[in-house]
């Protein structure tokens, strides 16, 4: 739990893929993402496995953006929100 530079805390969550779920922030809203899954034959059935490509982020604002990506092994991305207005 990393401190913020005036001593109030973040806190990250994270899956058993070890992809960064929610991050808590100081005043206690959340940033929470959603990633890609795959599945793939093993020799006793299936696994299933992270991509590691953010699939949805869901802001403290309620906002929700999404990003696809297309079928090669990078990912590379092919919609993605556009950038954030300051």
């Amino acid at each position: 739990m990393p401190i913020v530079g005036d001593g109030r805390w973040l806190y990250y969550d994270y899956d058993q893929y070890g992809d960064l779920i929610t991050v808590t922030l100081p005043d206690n809203t959340a940033r929470s993402y959603t990633y890609q899954h795959a599945t793939q034959t093993v020799t006793n059935g299936t696994a299933t496995y992270s991509t590691h490509l953010i699939i949805e982020e869901d802001k403290p604002d309620g906002r929700v953006l999404q990003n696809l990506y297309d079928s090669q092994p990078a990912g590379r991305p092919t919609s993605c929100p556009p950038p954030e207005q300051t």
